[in-house]
């Protein structure tokens, strides 16, 4: 799955360099400025054997600004999905685990510094996300599922930091903090005996969410 990852991230990133490329000549246009960045940080980490704690790195693979003046607006999206299969010799004949996560935002701000190279951006934003961890084991007799599932929403301020490599390309960082409302819920299925689906437990909670600016996004301008 990380080898697929590395795949994508590269062909985008050549995508990009190519587009910029074949764009460098052209003029400015007058107007809206629109922004497509990529999160590069997984494959540097890499690279340099290295990794920084998820927890304080933003989730968004791809992302979308849009400046007219001093007014920007963006918006994020965080897909991540992976699945293991273990076959077992004893009661259990197999194992299935799944995890499924998506992550997305809103936002808009102000254009607070802008020269030749260099700019920042504060606004708010809006964020919702989605998270199920599943453990299906299946004994030739049942299929129990033992699921997981945690929902957030929220928002907080945030602060964007951009160098402009060139007329077409350039490199962001940024740091937010959120709060985030999270419900919880987990549950027990049993696919033939569905009397005895269970629901484990409910809860909810709030919680400030500090995303930290260890995330390097290459943002292509059009």
């Amino acid at each position: 799955m990380k080898v697929l990852h590395k795949s994508i991230v590269i062909a985008a990133i050549s995508t990009l360099s190519i587009h910029a490329s074949a764009q460098e000549s052209s003029e400015d246009q007058p107007g809206f400025k629109h922004m497509l960045g990529l999160n590069t940080t997984g494959l540097l980490n890499q690279f340099r054997d290295e990794s920084t704690n998820d927890r304080f790195r933003t989730p968004y693979l791809i992302t979308y600004s849009m400046e007219l003046g001093k007014l920007a607006v963006r918006a994020g999206i965080g897909p991540e999905y992976s699945t293991e299969t273990i076959v077992h010799d004893g009661f259990t004949d197999s194992e299935e685990n799944s995890l499924l996560r998506m992550d997305g935002r809103i936002g808009a701000g102000l254009v607070v510094l802008d020269d030749h190279r260099w700019q920042a951006i504060m606004g708010l934003d809006a964020v919702a996300g989605y998270f199920r961890e599943r453990n299906i084991e299946d004994s030739g007799f049942d299929r129990i599922t033992d699921q997981e599932e945690v929902e957030t929403y929220g928002g907080g301020p945030f602060i964007q930091l951009a160098f402009q490599l060139s007329k077409r390309i350039s490199l962001s960082a940024e740091s937010a903090v959120y709060w985030q409302h999270r419900n919880t819920t987990q549950t027990q299925l049993f696919e033939n005996f569905p009397d005895f689906n269970n629901v484990i437990s409910e809860n909810s909670g709030s919680e400030l969410a500090v995303t930290l600016p260890n995330t390097i996004f290459v943002r292509l301008h059009f």
